[in-house]
């Protein structure tokens, strides 16, 4: 698809779902086994999803994510739609 932040963007695409038992440390390691699994195929993970990649990794998988913080900057200069966690994962202020 043209999104920017889709994890389909320009590629061919599969998703992988899962409905997770609410126990943080558990997620985390299937998580990480999971990502390890999938490293050989330049995996591109929902970037508002629960992940164990680091940001910068997660930032550099999409190949317009510059152009997002631009427009993002430009169009809510203060950081009203923007989070701590978007802050951190996407560099969205």
């Amino acid at each position: 698809d043209d999104l920017w932040l889709s994890p389909a963007y320009h590629r061919d695409a599969m998703s992988l779902h899962f409905t997770w038992l609410p126990d943080e440390a558990a997620v985390a390691r299937a998580l990480a086994a999971i990502e390890r699994q999938l490293a050989p195929f330049d995996p591109r993970p929902h970037w508002g999803k629960v992940f164990t990649l680091p940001a910068r990794t997660i930032r550099a998988s999409y190949p317009r994510a510059t152009d997002f913080l631009q427009l993002a900057e430009r169009h809510d200069p203060t950081g009203t739609f923007g989070n701590p966690f978007l802050a951190h994962t996407l560099g969205l202020a």
